[in-house]
């Protein structure tokens, strides 16, 4: 409750849960080294989701190939008369692929292209900032950066530790090896041999790594 400015680096001490205050001096409080992402990427989340609405709007909505136009010089048609017109030539249009038409009405092919009314370059470069906010490389979450290499899965997940989680597994690891947790001399650090898919008895003897799988 006391954080009430836009940054804020410290331990609070006005910390609720389920609506009742809990004593600071008992909780631990893991300090990112990073803002917040609901405030320093406040701005990028709401124009990919506003980006993100105006695409569906316009996939509600059937894109026209094209319209018929009157003659300039012939008979004006009323509004009944176009909506028939319409209809016909739609009609005629899925029971023929050849169309024929006098020189009483012209057609004009729409020049509209739907990846820009899906907005597909501005969603693609939105999605590309949310990744620089997360701190992920764009690639692993499947935007297309060009000029990339061959990617495996192992590299992929040492890329996304390396960029995305180590800021923050950094900050947890030397929360809790703090000596207010534990004990003077000892410390706490992830395990990520099972998250990189690497054996982590690979470096052992062959005795000693059964031992220790029949342990496991």
């Amino acid at each position: 409750l006391d954080q009430a400015g836009p940054i804020w680096f410290g331990p609070s001490e006005q910390i609720t849960f389920n609506g009742l205050a809990l004593p600071a001096r008992d909780v631990v409080q893991f300090i990112s080294p990073i803002q917040g992402v609901l405030s320093m990427g406040a701005r990028a989340i709401m124009i990919a989701q506003r980006l993100d609405q105006a695409a569906e709007r316009f996939a509600r909505n059937e894109i026209p190939s094209g319209w018929l136009q009157a003659a300039a010089n012939g008979e004006p048609m009323s509004a009944e008369e176009l909506s028939d017109l319409a209809s016909a030539w739609s009609e005629a249009r899925q029971a023929n692929a050849d169309a024929a038409l006098n020189g009483a009405v012209t057609w004009n092919e729409s020049s509209m292209d739907p990846s820009r009314l899906q907005l597909v370059e501005g969603r693609e470069y939105q999605a590309k900032e949310l990744a620089r906010i997360g701190n992920v490389p764009p690639y692993l979450v499947g935007i297309s950066v060009g000029g990339m290499t061959y990617q495996n899965t192992e590299s992929a997940r040492r890329d996304l530790w390396s960029f995305g989680a180590r800021p923050y597994i950094d900050c947890i690891e030397q929360t809790l090896s703090g000596d207010a947790l534990i004990p003077r001399g000892r410390w706490v650090r992830l395990n990520l041999e099972r998250y990189l898919g690497r054996d982590p008895f690979a470096d052992q003897p062959d005795r000693l790594r059964e031992e220790q799988n029949a342990a496991l």
